[in-house]
């Protein structure tokens, strides 16, 4: 399996691999000071050579705490909350309930899998698995949206030359740095949501282990 990010079809995945890919913010300063004084671990504990060119005493264990820190920050994962018990306590008005439930209809039928909770307010169909080349991997939904208080988050779309020339037919949204932002179902060409999530699913089928494989 081809070991690259995947294309940003899916804010979920891209949010796990801004915390945990290979780009990391450096240390504050307190932390090299203490690292430089002590072990000399503070480049060795962010994946990089330490600052002497030799690993410091404590460098396997820096590692180790790296990836536990990794798979810490991988926050969004499938959990065992009822979905329609999330929508009925957390959407705060009867149109997002019913778009929400017509959501769920249409996504599980055209990925071939029925809704799950993922994190806290996403709800996601299927799943493919993700690895970058830092190391870091996990998993995502195929397809999700997300009932927020001030709009829809839609997660069908990924990083191609047919999503963005469909896109053109999509109707009335906005356009976050991986997924579609809506106020109400009937803003938006539900025909071209369709091809959006199938470009989607046949993307990450080809590229990723994916539970959209026969």
């Amino acid at each position: 399996m081809t070991n690259f990010k995947p294309a940003c079809h899916n804010s979920i995945a891209l949010s796990d691999a801004q915390q945990g890919g290979s780009k990391h913010q450096a240390p504050n300063s307190k932390s090299q000071s203490f690292f430089d004084r002590n072990w000399n671990l503070e480049f060795v504990f962010w994946g990089l050579p330490a600052a002497s060119g030799k690993p410091g005493p404590l460098a396997g264990i820096a590692q180790q705490l790296n990836i536990i820190t990794l798979m810490a920050k991988n926050k969004t994962t499938e959990t065992e909350v009822n979905v329609f018990d999330f929508i009925e306590s957390y959407v705060d008005n009867d149109q997002k309930k019913a778009d929400s439930h017509e959501l769920i209809e249409l996504l599980s039928k055209w990925s071939g899998f029925g809704p799950k909770m993922w994190g806290p307010t996403i709800i996601g169909f299927g799943s493919y698995h993700y690895k970058y080349a830092s190391g870091h991997e996990g998993d995502a939904p195929l397809l999700g949206f997300s009932p927020r208080k001030s709009q829809f988050s839609l997660y069908v779309y990924s990083k191609t030359k047919k999503s963005d020339t469909l896109l053109k037919d999509l109707g009335k949204f906005k356009m976050g740095k991986a997924c579609i932002y809506f106020k109400k179902l009937s803003d938006i060409n539900i025909p071209i949501v369709e091809k959006l999530s199938m470009e989607t699913i046949a993307y990450l089928n080809e590229h990723h282990e994916c539970a959209c494989r026969n």
